[in-house]
């Protein structure tokens, strides 16, 4: 019983964070399609600025998901929620939008070099 009690209340720490197949191949997509449009820096203000409050976003995201639903496949915001609320998976997507922004092509001029 002591035992029990002991990891009752228990939270998965930020540094065992470990993201599943999907949440890698979804974050991934999104951050470099974020990359490809030059939008990382806001993302990342936004995420950054967020970042405490990361389990209420995906308990939001899950809130919206019965409207993008009716519209169109809401696999993927399940996926995002469930990454938010996990601790580390705000870090996760950070890092993931950080290096798709490095791996991205130059732009020299307006145009990609």
């Amino acid at each position: 019983m002591r035992n029990w009690l002991r990891h009752a209340f228990a939270v998965e720490s930020a540094e065992s964070f470990s993201p599943t197949i999907d949440e890698r191949e979804l974050v991934e997509r999104v951050a470099k399609e974020i990359a490809r449009r030059g939008m990382t820096l806001p993302a990342l203000v936004m995420l950054e600025s967020t970042r405490p409050l990361g389990g209420l976003g995906g308990q939001a995201l899950r809130f919206v998901e019965p409207w993008f639903a009716a519209v169109t496949n809401a696999a993927g915001l399940k996926i995002l929620a469930d990454l938010l609320e996990r601790p580390g998976g705000v870090e996760f997507v950070v890092s993931s939008l950080q290096a798709a922004n490095e791996a991205r092509e130059p732009v020299v001029g307006g145009e990609r070099a």
